[in-house]
């Protein structure tokens, strides 16, 4: 089964605008989606599987500033994150998120900061439930080398629908996630930042399966 690898774009000069309809055509040539800003989306959605950085529980009226998950997917986007580290909700404001997506036929990624909350948002049914340590988020050390056996211990309590991210940026990262059970990862900087060349970035990741 082909992995599920999503590259958060989030506000990076790289990853917006015409930056990120490019990056969004790089990331399309592996397969990979991506998760960008709702003024990027309908940019980018012709080149690849879009979906929103964040939604609002709200539908149409008077809502000023919310970000709606019908004007996403009218855009092009296909679901979105829901509790990103950089964008946190309470459970309750994720499962009335995860219900609206659903509503619509939306894919929905909640992404948790430790396995206890994760299986607290399981009772949701997310599409994909994203394990991110917010320590390790943009940095150096993966969240599977740092925690050996988190991928099984996350398969075993949340099911197979369980990506890795924080720190992920190598095919051996990728490789283990997958080999221990878990569907993907999700990453960012190692793809969008830190790097002058996004496409043998990604040709390292896939490398390995």
């Amino acid at each position: 089964m082909k992995p599920i690898v999503i590259v958060n774009f989030k506000a990076y000069e790289q990853g917006t605008g015409e930056k990120a309809q490019r990056l969004s055509q790089i990331c399309s040539e592996f397969g990979a989606w991506v998760a960008v800003q709702p003024t990027d989306i309908r940019l980018c959605a012709p080149h690849a599987t879009v979906l929103g950085q964040h939604v609002d529980a709200e539908g149409f009226g008077a809502h000023t500033g919310s970000v709606l998950c019908e004007a996403i997917k009218q855009a092009g986007a296909v679901g979105s994150l829901i509790n990103h580290a950089e964008k946190k909700m309470t459970d309750e404001e994720v499962g009335t998120r995860v219900l609206r997506l659903k509503e619509l036929g939306m894919t929905s990624i909640v992404c948790a900061e430790n396995l206890d909350r994760a299986q607290r948002l399981k009772q949701y049914n997310p599409d994909y439930l994203a394990l991110e340590l917010p320590e390790l988020i943009g940095g150096d050390i993966s969240i599977i080398t740092a925690q050996p056996g988190i991928v099984k211990q996350a398969v075993e309590l949340l099911g197979k629908n369980v990506l890795l991210g924080a720190g992920v940026s190598s095919g051996a990262d990728l490789k283990q996630a997958l080999d221990e059970g878990a569907a993907g990862v999700l990453l960012a900087s190692a793809i969008v930042s830190k790097t002058d060349d996004p496409q043998s970035a990604l040709r390292e990741l896939y490398s390995k399966i």
